[in-house]
């Protein structure tokens, strides 16, 4: 053997003994060339609802799929639920029903004057809604037999996504979301951002709510009542979906794959290795794995572990120099700015009124590299306008805020 064969033969061993590379890996054939809309995981049967082509079926953890449109009458099928034993489809003919975990299903429109459906949702105590994609919502207190509409104080009638989180339901219209605390009969819209954001998914980590927006990431820590963009945002702007496992939060992106991370103290990671394509429509999470729905290349998975393992540590300090909106906007009478650091840095931060005046120096000093918040407390000043300005070296940036008494 030469010792040009040797090399080859020992690169190859070398090749074969080292560990793969972490990344996503498919989930069975036969569901590729569609748009998937979202993935649905329950107890041995996986769904995946497409927007030409229904519903999608697999009962052997995703090694083949098949279509499973026994009872549909459109094809377009944007949103999955379960509620109990029963599976919801909404789509552009009405609610769809199945109790066979999709194997079947029954139409349930009575009551529903405005057939185009994009989302359905169910509270605690097992009322349905339907958003729809220009009639407001429709509920139903008995099963799908029969719906009503529930629009009260709705300021869009376009709904994108329908949640039931904190006790309410929020519904992601297309100036943002509505929530409502009486199932419905009533709806009012945040008092700060992201008021004209089209919001894709709302969810809950430990008592924070997250919702994935055409303008990024928006948490709210009082149930919905007002929302704020963390500066360590997802550095997509469009995020189709938001899934937590306790711990780890999960975002789908539209054009850049998926990010992870911890909470809003820590910055998003990419964790999008091995995806095929990066614009992914949904996520779920189910026994230890993301699943992301992805459009036109089918169904993947990652496990959790892969992804949040040294999340937060692997880079903790900031890449850049930034000033994040403050929150809440607008405000009365505190507010809290959010900057970071990439490194230790001689730091001010001022607020200026409209004419230019210094009304408050919140930082003067030396700051260390990081995350860093100061809350800003506008007690004695009078409703309007201001901006804070945070500079840094030959570094500087702007922000705008309101204070609303």
């Amino acid at each position: 053997m030469t010792i040009r064969s040797l090399f080859l033969s020992a690169s190859l061993l070398l090749a074969l003994a080292a560990p793969a590379a972490a990344q996503w890996t498919q989930v069975g054939t036969g569901i590729e060339n569609k748009e998937l809309k979202g993935i649905l995981i329950d107890d041995g049967v996986m769904l995946a609802c497409t927007a030409d082509s229904g519903v999608y079926r697999s009962t052997d953890a995703g090694a083949t799929w098949a279509t499973s449109n026994n009872g549909l009458t459109n094809l377009y099928v944007p949103s999955l639920r379960k509620v109990g034993t029963t599976i919801i489809a909404a789509s552009f003919d009405g609610v769809f029903l199945s109790t066979d975990a999709g194997a079947t299903w029954s139409s349930s429109k009575n009551g529903i004057s405005f057939a185009l459906i994009s989302c359905v949702a169910a509270d605690s105590s097992g009322n349905l809604y339907a958003g729809s994609s220009g009639a407001g919502v429709f509920k139903s207190t008995n099963g799908g037999a029969n719906w009503a509409a529930v629009n009260t104080g709705l300021r869009n009638p376009t709904l994108i996504s329908l949640n039931f989180v904190a006790g309410k339901l929020i519904a992601g219209t297309m100036d943002g979301p509505d929530n409502s605390t009486d199932g419905g009969a009533h709806w009012v819209g945040p008092t700060a951002s992201p008021s004209s954001y089209y919001v894709f998914h709302v969810m809950d980590q430990g008592g924070v709510l997250y919702a994935g927006t055409n303008g990024g990431v928006y948490h709210s820590t009082n149930a919905g009542d007002t929302w704020g963009r963390p500066y360590n945002d997802v550095p997509n702007a469009t995020v189709t979906g938001i899934v937590s496992d306790g711990t780890h939060l999960f975002a789908s992106t539209l054009t850049d794959g998926v990010y992870t991370a911890n909470d809003n103290s820590q910055p998003w990671t990419d964790v999008s290795d091995g995806l095929p394509v990066k614009d992914i429509r949904g996520l779920s999470l189910r026994d230890g794995y993301v699943y992301a729905a992805t459009w036109g290349k089918g169904v993947w998975r990652r496990p959790v572990s892969e992804m949040a393992t040294g999340v937060g540590e692997i880079s903790s300090l900031p890449a850049a120099f930034s000033l994040g909106q403050n929150y809440p906007n607008p405000f009365n009478p505190s507010t809290t700015i959010g900057f970071a650091l990439p490194s230790q840095q001689q730091v001010r931060l001022s607020v200026f009124d409209v004419l230019g005046r210094e009304v408050a120096r919140l930082v003067d000093g030396v700051q260390s590299a990081g995350n860093h918040a100061v809350t800003f407390d506008a007690v004695d000043l009078p409703s309007g306008v201001y901006m804070y300005r945070l500079s840094a070296g030959a570094a500087v940036q702007l922000g705008r805020m309101v204070l609303a008494r």
